[in-house]
């Protein structure tokens, strides 16, 4: 199976192709791999998946719309502006959360604790 995706040389965990949606407008597809993980973006992500399907073991109930990417919570929502049109977001807010949630335990067992108020260069 070759799905003729190129590595980007920058980062090869990041493979694109070319493609053309039925409208006759030229993109490229995107495929995010980490590990175990496959973000997929494109027209047709379906069709994508499907040629996985045929040489890899995909585990049950783990393809989907995307909920989250690396920590990142991935969300669709429509254009206000453009109610056809479909887009994605991406936010770090859980994984700062969580991140901000793990240093204060960590200092709490050290018996310290994030100082309440600092100055920054819009307070000073």
């Amino acid at each position: 199976m070759d799905l003729q995706f190129k590595s980007f040389f920058a980062d090869p965990d990041v493979w694109f192709r070319e493609a053309v949606k039925p409208d006759g407008t030229k993109y490229n597809e995107y495929l995010f791999v980490y590990v175990d993980n496959i973000l997929i973006l494109s027209h047709d992500p379906n069709a994508i998946v499907e040629t996985l399907w045929q040489s890899y073991r995909l585990k049950d109930n783990s393809v989907g719309k995307p909920k989250s990417y690396l920590g990142a919570e991935i969300k669709e929502f429509r254009d206000p502006h453009n109610p056809g049109i479909n887009m994605w977001s991406m936010s770090a807010d859980k994984y700062l959360k969580e991140a901000i949630r793990n240093v204060v335990i960590d200092l709490e067992k050290l018996n310290l604790k994030l100082p309440s108020k600092v100055s920054t260069p819009s307070t000073d």
